[in-house]
């Protein structure tokens, strides 16, 4: 799912330094909490090598409270989220999006970039 975002996002902000992509699969079954290093190798021969570093699975505590302060309402899909300089979030998408939620992704992460070079 991360990848319908990730794709034009990276196109259009993947050479631009200041920009960083981070994919995070929160786990919450205690079972699967157990099987945490398995299933991060199994997910990483899902996505490309060269996102490897900024991939991660969490299987640790607060995860309640984690998915109230991202509004991670429907867990079963993916989400995207669009976080400035001081981690506030600015934008917010989930499951398969939209033409226009691209759009207003790209335009936001634009104006973000535009606003926060030195005047």
């Amino acid at each position: 799912m991360s990848q319908l975002y990730l794709e034009p996002f990276a196109k259009e902000f993947g050479s631009n330094m200041s920009v960083k992509v981070f994919e995070v699969s929160l786990v919450e079954k205690l079972f699967y909490r157990m099987l945490r290093r398995w299933m991060e190798r199994n997910l990483k021969r899902e996505i490309p090598r060269e996102r490897h570093p900024s991939f991660m699975v969490y299987t640790g505590g607060g995860l309640k409270a984690i998915k109230e302060t991202l509004k991670l309402g429907n867990t079963i899909v993916g989400h995207a989220h669009l976080l400035d300089r001081e981690g506030l979030v600015r934008w917010r998408a989930h499951a398969t999006p939209t033409d226009r939620e691209l759009q207003t992704l790209l335009r936001c992460t634009g104006q973000l970039l535009k606003d926060s070079k030195p005047k």
